[in-house]
């Protein structure tokens, strides 16, 4: 009795360290699962603000409506505010009541206006002190008030698709437009009151002029500068009727016309013209000397264009002449009164 109590008490004593010894590695195998169930957390990325510019750099101010920013290498345009700096590869652009003032580095300012794009290309600063202000306007109308550029390698400039403008110390106007697929740039040196003559140097296809103060030059995509000529008609006699010293009516193409095309809307800037047919899908462009109108038509949805010439009345109500297709076609005769058509 004594052997068996003996043989049964190590049986029960090896029972349970068999059942230790199996549960051990499941316990183990239990835990391990559960730490890789456990996923490790994920950093969440934060939205960061465009970093401001270094470098030379302009500031802007004085903002009133729908004014956005693009910083070099972002995708997303961000709200424009009063103090915040631009620097090379940044844009800026201006909605239908958009405005700003940007303050460059070297004094000059350039007005932003409404509807207007533009994109810093260089803002930069020799060794020697010479500065370089080089702007892309894409679209719309600024006005530029440039310092007097003492070093001579010193520049500002502003680009367009149509040609650029530069300057060492005035005034002046950049008006980009888009007629369909044309892009045309008008350049207009204001008046200054004071003793001195300015002058900006407008540039395209190779071609440089001098527009003076109280002057504009303009320039279609791909053209060359058109020769200057007043900003204000009433400035200059030769466009006035009459006895030509400023006596007689003076007439513009400015507005609607009824052609035999459909309602023209018709815009002079200077002796430069430029007329649109919503309805047709039609741009003409031209020339004025004296009350003649010299210029191309296009339709581009229909690939078609060719050559118009024509001429107002005397009471500047009315317009006759030609239009042909290409250059060597058949002309046919045009005749238009001002106004809208009853069924443009």
């Amino acid at each position: 009795m004594g052997l068996y109590m003996k043989y049964a008490n190590a049986f029960k004593w090896l029972s349970a360290i068999l059942v230790i010894a199996v549960m051990i590695p499941a316990i183990g195998c239990g835990k391990k699962e559960a730490q890789e169930s456990t996923p490790t957390p994920t950093a969440i990325p934060t939205a960061t603000t465009p970093a401001e510019p270094i470098g030379e750099t302009g500031s802007l101010s004085s903002l009133t409506g729908d004014v956005q920013v693009l910083r070099h290498g972002v995708a997303a345009w961000i709200a424009a505010a009063s103090g915040m700096k631009l620097g090379t590869g940044d844009s800026l652009k201006t909605g239908g009541d958009g405005y700003v003032l940007i303050t460059f580095f070297d004094g000059s300012v350039m007005e932003v206006k409404a509807d207007s794009e533009i994109s810093v290309e260089e803002l930069s600063k020799a060794s020697g002190g010479s500065t370089t202000v080089r702007i892309s306007q894409v679209l719309g109308n600024t006005v530029n008030r440039v310092e007097n550029l003492i070093d001579s390698s010193s520049t500002y400039e502003v680009e367009t698709l149509a040609g650029s403008a530069v300057v060492r110390g005035t005034i002046y106007s950049i008006q980009v437009d888009k007629y369909g697929e044309f892009t045309h740039t008008c350049c207009n040196t204001s008046d200054e009151e004071d003793n001195e003559q300015h002058n900006v140097n407008f540039s395209a296809g190779g071609v440089t002029v001098k527009v003076p103060e109280g002057m504009t030059s303009c320039c279609w995509e791909g053209g060359v500068p058109g020769n200057p000529f007043y900003t204000d008609p009433a400035d200059d006699p030769l466009q006035f009727g009459g006895d030509g010293g400023g006596g007689g009516r003076l007439c513009t193409w400015t507005g609607t016309w009824c052609t035999d095309f459909g309602t023209l809307t018709v815009v002079q800037t200077g002796n430069e013209v430029t007329g649109t047919c919503e309805k047709c899908g039609m741009y003409i462009v031209g020339t004025l000397s004296g009350n003649k109108l010299t210029g191309t038509w296009s339709e581009p949805e229909r690939q078609q264009s060719g050559d118009v010439e024509l001429t107002m009345s005397n009471d500047c109500d009315s317009v006759t002449g030609r239009w042909r297709y290409d250059s060597e076609s058949e002309w046919h005769e045009q005749a238009g009164t001002r106004g809208a058509c009853s069924n443009p």
